[in-house]
Formats: structure tokens, sequence, C-alpha cells
């Protein structure tokens, strides 16, 4: 049985704590794996270097908090097995996801000191 089966429709008027228009919740099926993919989805553009997340916004790559986007994280599940542990995992999924390393996250890490430095 996959993610969409069960005879359970996507909720495409759902919204998140936000306000903006939730991506499709999948079924109780869902893994980990699809659940990242449909947060990422819903996600700034995004890279992490080691546990440190940077965000993309407005023109700028800013230092965040993984805490800010546990709402969402649960937003996008089945209301009938939502759950915070699930949640945390779906993070890690994007955080590792998401990582940098080697020259590339010291450039990112300098662009962004720089741009915090002011």
């Amino acid at each position: 049985m996959d993610a969409y089966s069960g005879g359970r429709p996507p909720f495409p008027n759902r919204k998140d704590p936000q306000g903006n228009v939730a991506s499709p919740v999948l079924n109780e099926h869902a893994t980990e794996t699809q659940l990242a993919r449909i947060l990422e989805s819903r996600l700034p553009p995004l890279r992490c270097v080691g546990e440190d997340w940077f965000v993309y916004r407005k023109g700028v790559w800013s230092k965040t908090w993984r805490d800010e986007f546990k709402p969402l994280a649960l937003s996008i599940q089945d209301e009938r097995t939502r759950t915070a542990r699930k949640a945390i995992e779906v993070l890690k999924h994007v955080e590792f996801a998401s990582q940098v390393s080697g020259k590339e996250s010291d450039r990112s890490i300098c662009k962004i000191k720089a741009v915090k430095s002011f």
C-alpha cells in the first residue's frame, strides 16, 4: 500500500501555522523519507553545516533554528498517526540531505557571517 492509497485524498486547502496553504498530507502509511520530500518542498532554500541550519530569505542567508520548522513537520503528517518523534526524524532527514561540507561550507559560512556582522 502506498502513502496516497487507502481512499484518503490529499488536503489541498489545509493551512500551516503561518496561514499558507499546506502541501498535501500523506496518509498514515507515509515513510519518513516521503514526508521529508514534502517538507523540503515547503522550506526556503536551506543549507546545513553540522547541526546549524541556514536559510535563504529576502536575498540573505541567515542562521535559524530547526525548531522553527517543527509545526510544519507535524502538519504534513496524517492526523491519525501524527507524532512529535516522527516530525523530529523527518527534520533530521532534511538536515542530512541539506549538508554542505568542505570548501562549499566555508564559502557559505563566510558569506553568512559577513552579512550578519553588519
